[in-house]
């Protein structure tokens, strides 16, 4: 069960609408509209705040011994997770079909044992705009970590930055995109 606690009195705080909810872990947007709790059973499941309800299930999620495994972005429209095998996936918050799958690893730490820290895994930033991925090590190769950029529009404006031009109206049309506004000016 969840247990949430008041940082200003250090009471627990009954009436929270996290209070008593039965996952085992859970992530809040920066600007708290969004919450994504993974469950027991290993599917992330999105709350509303305002109405405790939920109101979108997820992806499969296993945790153990991830420290933090579910990290979203200031707005919430992007989750990024860590799984117990190092796994690390971006998904849009809701959707069932993840961005991006990353292969990382994860391994317990070297001077104790898994039931006493975390596993050594990747690292997602505050925010969830770049990820610290631990790739796995081989043999006669050490354990190297890549840092990625996990804000989609980012990937927008480097994409605009090394294209030598826009895309004419003709590709536009011919890839679906006449509707939407052109990324790059």
């Amino acid at each position: 069960m969840t247990a949430v606690w008041s940082t200003e009195t250090l009471q627990p705080a009954e009436g929270h609408e996290l209070a008593g909810r039965s996952y085992s872990r859970l992530a809040v947007s920066g600007n708290g509209t969004t919450t994504v709790g993974v469950t027991f059973g290993g599917a992330m499941e999105v709350v509303d705040l305002e109405t405790s309800r939920v109101v979108g299930r997820f992806g499969q999620l296993d945790p153990g011994g991830i420290a933090t495994p579910v990290t979203l972005n200031h707005d919430g429209t992007i989750a990024v997770t860590i799984d117990h095998g190092g796994i690390v996936t971006m998904w849009w918050v809701g959707d069932p079909e993840p961005i991006a799958v990353i292969e990382g690893d994860a391994g317990p730490p070297r001077l104790l044992s898994e039931y006493r820290a975390p596993r050594v895994s990747s690292a997602v930033a505050p925010g969830a705009d770049r990820v610290a991925v631990r790739n796995r090590a081989r043999p006669n190769r050490a354990t190297s970590w890549s840092i990625i950029d996990t804000d989609p529009a980012s990937w927008v404006d480097a994409a605009c930055e090394r294209s030598p031009r826009s895309m004419t109206r003709g590709e536009r049309m011919e890839l679906g995109l006449d509707l939407a506004p052109p990324a790059c000016g």
